[in-house]
């Protein structure tokens, strides 16, 4: 447990949280699983999706003489079945079935094909006329995949109240493919989270997270905040803010992490230009000897993606590094432009100073460790290209720079690139 002034942030926090959440509140989705739109029978109907990815991640460990790369291909066919025998019920089912055919850092030859079940629950809408349930394996995500983007299993209960609603959520993280052997997370969780729409397009959220680990890392946290959304005029905002106490590995933890920003379209100009604007911060550990770790975590389910008003989704945190905002301060400016529906080109720069200087970086795909001296992390430069042929169909190319800072002397740039193809049908 935490101690001190530490005890009380974190106690306060939790019961500001929970009276928060009795106030209408409700669930942020995002991108769904494949519609299905191809009516077989009256009751049943089928969609999917066809993918093409061919990503290649070159110098994870900065060293241009040995440079560890990645290159893979993975060709995806995702299908879905939905049953609706009664227009409050139905059943859906969804199923991925991919090969991964990629050279690995230590430039091994990787063949692996993969059968998923990525989606399989039961729905049921309007209960009472004011709650819907969903049981089974259901894809969670919330709009800027800041605390989820995961196939999770479990049971959902959301409650509507008038301009929001209130939902409760408990679920674990199981292995999804069938052709491959592979363990269980083994953490429950139980969620609280909620929505409240306090004026038109503009919404309030609040959730309260409890991690029970029953495994080896002994990871039992609490996670709470606030974040919000919404468009004034021209502008889209968004905030993100989170405590997360508990304990991990016999050591307390107590951290704090926002994520603020913008982007404003210059709508009455030619292509839409949007000004993108963010920063970001996880707290750093200051002291290593008081059995408290102040480093702020996500909760292990986050993808850190957004649009930010373009086609295609990308890192808000940078394509190439892919690092949990922890013990980190990102500051992002970007330009991106958009023609109607069918295009759009982004750039995004982003600075990464550590908030303690650490040799530790927490989930990056930078393998290279820190001098732990140094808070210059360095910067990165991301480009994304969203097209959309036609309704059904969208192509991406996307590129990644990682420009090391003085935190990784006498080190080299890496680069990520990333290929993509989607047909709906």
């Amino acid at each position: 447990m935490c101690t001190g002034k530490k005890k009380l942030r974190f106690a306060t926090s939790s019961v500001c949280l929970v009276l928060m959440a009795t106030i209408p509140l409700a669930w942020a989705g995002s991108d769904k699983p494949p519609s299905t739109n191809n009516q077989i029978s009256e009751e049943l109907a089928y969609g999917g999706r066809v993918e093409f990815e061919s990503r290649k991640q070159g110098n994870f460990n900065l060293d241009d003489t040995k440079a560890e790369d990645e290159t893979r291909n993975r060709p995806l066919v995702s299908l879905a079945l939905r049953y609706s025998p009664k227009e409050n019920i139905s059943a859906y089912l969804n199923a991925d079935f991919a090969r991964y055919m990629y050279d690995d850092e230590a430039q091994k030859k990787v063949d692996k094909t993969e059968l998923s079940i990525v989606n399989a629950y039961l729905q049921l809408d309007n209960v009472f006329n004011t709650m819907n349930i969903k049981l089974g394996r259901m894809r969670t995500k919330d709009e800027r995949e800041w605390l989820f983007d995961e196939e999770l299993d479990g049971a959902r209960f959301e409650l509507m109240i008038p301009d929001g609603a209130v939902e409760f959520f408990a679920f674990e993280k199981n292995h999804k493919d069938t052709m491959n052997t592979g363990a269980n997370e083994g953490i429950r969780n139980y969620l609280l989270y909620g929505r409240y729409e306090y004026i038109k397009d503009n919404q309030l959220m609040a959730y309260y997270l409890i991690q029970d680990d029953k495994t080896a890392g002994q990871r039992n946290a609490q996670f709470f905040g606030l974040q919000a959304q919404g468009e004034l005029g021209d502008m889209d905002y968004w905030l993100e803010t989170g405590l997360v106490g508990g304990d991990e590995a016999g050591q307390s933890i107590d951290g704090f992490g926002y994520d603020l920003g913008f982007y404003y379209t210059f709508k009455s100009l030619p292509a839409r230009p949007r000004l993108i604007m963010g920063y970001a911060y996880g707290s750093g550990d200051n002291n290593l000897t008081d059995n408290v770790d102040g480093n702020f975590r996500q909760t292990g389910y986050q993808d850190n993606d957004s649009k930010n008003g373009g086609i295609e989704r990308y890192n808000i945190y940078g394509e190439m590094v892919d690092m949990e905002l922890s013990n980190v301060k990102v500051t992002t400016l970007g330009l991106g432009f958009r023609y109607q529906r069918s295009f759009s080109f982004d750039v995004v720069h982003h600075t990464y100073t550590q908030d303690v200087a650490s040799s530790n970086i927490r989930n990056s795909e930078i393998d290279e460790i820190p001098n732990g001296t140094s808070t210059d992390l360095g910067s990165a430069l991301d480009i994304i290209v969203g097209g959309r042929p036609t309704k059904d169909t969208k192509v991406t190319y996307t590129v990644g720079y990682f420009y090391p800072g003085q935190a990784f002397p006498n080190a080299d740039n890496a680069l990520f690139t990333e290929l993509a193809f989607k047909y709906n049908f």
